[in-house]
């Protein structure tokens, strides 16, 4: 017997019912599987530690952006033609012998910073030391590589600093072994901009049109140009590291950190959702739950962290301001009593609802309970869920990138907030295209803000193959597949029982 669709909206609601019972179904075949996975993976360079790979997301791994652009094209144009000057060289403007050659290289080879370098950035600060009357601001370095060799015609031996185009074929994992010792007679040294510059006679303006890419040894970040490799893509890498404490995170909160909860049992991080829980009578929320949620730490902040308050008391940073150059803030980091949930409570957050979440304060700016949304640190709820919670990761820009990109992280903030200002609704059926931007869900309210319409200052931090394929649900974004971007670095807490 035929049976009569009174109309679209009908048609689409069984649609839904027939597709979730399939999601469920193919989902629970892998339920057991799920449950074997370890709560704190392996670390590997090219793969996620954040959530797993399941039939509807891939692991984030750094091949998939080999000439692959990620960033706007001015930016892209500018470092390529960079690239192209630097290749063109054949000897260096300066050198006009072997014995002048000689000499810088032995120069370069002999360089030692005193008493610490420059390109050295202590805890994602952006400053050469975490000492308040040490900072310094951070100064990318140029990576160096000099052949020491015998030479019959001299007694000592001879030292040679490879061009730029004699050393595009390095690979990634050789040059890594060079930072740590010598390789077969070459060794590998960062040295300053100028010094550079004024030894080999490159100009300062082609070598500041590079990126800047930086390595990771522990909480201290490396800068330096990136040279042309033909595997520079590897540059950058994710950097995810577990800490055992919670308050240990407070020092990785910037201003566009961005703040992953999860608050679920510990072991549905790495499942699309909970097959069981979906199942339960009256459950409309198609396992959204179980995705995580992200948000955005914005630009505002404020001391008094006992009172609730309207936006317009609450003070601002500067565009070049960040939260450690708050003292009042930034003590608090050191201070072990001072929990990471209450530290918490200076900042203001901007993040994307599903539902209403009824948040306590209703004061100016702050009306808001769903859709692209401002919540207080202090607020009862959000305390709440922070409290609940069985993992929580802080996601920071690559900082090379960052300093390639400097109003990058201001500009995030603010198309984030206009969405908050337009009283944009949650985006409960995403595209994953690059226009899908009127409405918003969490995590993609990071996503496009920092795409920014692919117009400087841009950062595509996913490609499209690393979207979740949810069928009638749309193409996410997922959040813990954000924190494993080759782009960020990422610090995580697990909830320990």
């Amino acid at each position: 017997m035929l049976v009569k669709i009174k109309n679209l909206s009908e048609m689409t609601t069984i649609l839904k019912v027939v597709l979730c019972s399939l999601l469920i179904v193919s989902c629970s075949k892998f339920e057991e599987e799920q449950k074997q996975t370890t709560l704190v993976p392996n670390i590997n360079e090219a793969q996620a530690i954040i959530g797993g790979e399941n039939i509807f997301e891939d692991y984030v791994n750094i091949e998939d952006f080999k000439n692959q652009s990620y960033e706007d094209l001015s930016t892209y144009d500018k470092h390529e033609n960079a690239l192209y000057e630097l290749l063109a060289y054949k000897s260096f403007p300066s050198v006009k012998s072997q014995d002048d050659l000689h000499i810088i290289s032995k120069k370069i080879c002999e360089y030692y910073s005193y008493p610490f370098p420059k390109n050295t950035s202590c805890y994602t600060l952006g400053y050469t030391s975490s000492i308040s009357y040490l900072k310094e601001r951070t100064e990318p370095y140029v990576e160096c590589f000099i052949k020491f060799y015998s030479d019959s015609k001299y007694r000592t031996g001879r030292y040679k600093l490879f061009l730029p185009r004699e050393i595009d074929t390095f690979r990634k994992e050789n040059r890594d072994k060079l930072i740590y010792s010598s390789q077969n007679g070459i060794t590998r040294r960062e040295i300053p901009l100028s010094l550079y510059c004024s030894l080999t006679g490159i100009p300062e303006k082609t070598m500041k049109d590079l990126r800047v890419v930086t390595r990771q040894q522990g909480n201290i970040s490396f800068w330096y140009y990136q040279m042309p490799y033909k595997d520079n893509y590897k540059d950058y890498q994710n950097d995810t590291q577990p800490f055992y404490f919670l308050h240990d995170l407070k020092q990785f909160i910037k201003k566009g950190s961005l703040i992953f909860v999860f608050d679920k049992p510990l072991e549905d991080l790495y499942k699309i959702f909970n097959p069981k829980e979906t199942k339960k009578k009256g459950d409309d929320s198609y396992g959204f739950e179980y995705w995580g949620h992200m948000l955005i730490v914005s630009d505002w902040y404020t001391n008094n962290t006992d009172n609730y308050m309207s936006l317009n008391d609450y003070e601002k940073l500067d565009d070049k301001q960040d939260f450690q150059d708050i003292n009042s803030i930034h003590s608090s980091v050191g201070k072990y009593y001072v929990s990471f949930k209450d530290y918490l409570k200076h900042f203001v957050f901007i993040e994307a609802q599903k539902k209403a979440v009824h948040n306590k304060n209703k004061m100016q700016g702050f009306e808001r309970d769903g859709g692209v949304m401002l919540t207080v640190g202090n607020d009862k709820r959000f305390q709440e869920y922070i409290d609940n919670a069985t993992c929580i990761a802080v996601v920071n820009i690559n900082e090379g990138y960052n300093y390639s990109h400097p109003d990058l992280v201001n500009n995030m903030i603010k198309n984030a907030y206009r969405k908050v200002k337009d009283n944009s609704n949650y985006n409960l059926h995403p595209t994953g295209l690059d226009n899908d931007t009127i409405n918003h869900y969490c995590s993609g309210l990071a996503y496009y803000s920092l795409l920014n319409g692919k117009k400087a200052p841009s950062l595509r931090l996913l490609k499209y193959k690393h979207i979740s394929n949810t069928v009638v649900f749309g193409y996410w974004y997922m959040p813990r597949t954000v924190c494993n971007s080759p782009f960020v670095y990422t610090r995580v807490w697990y909830k320990r029982k």
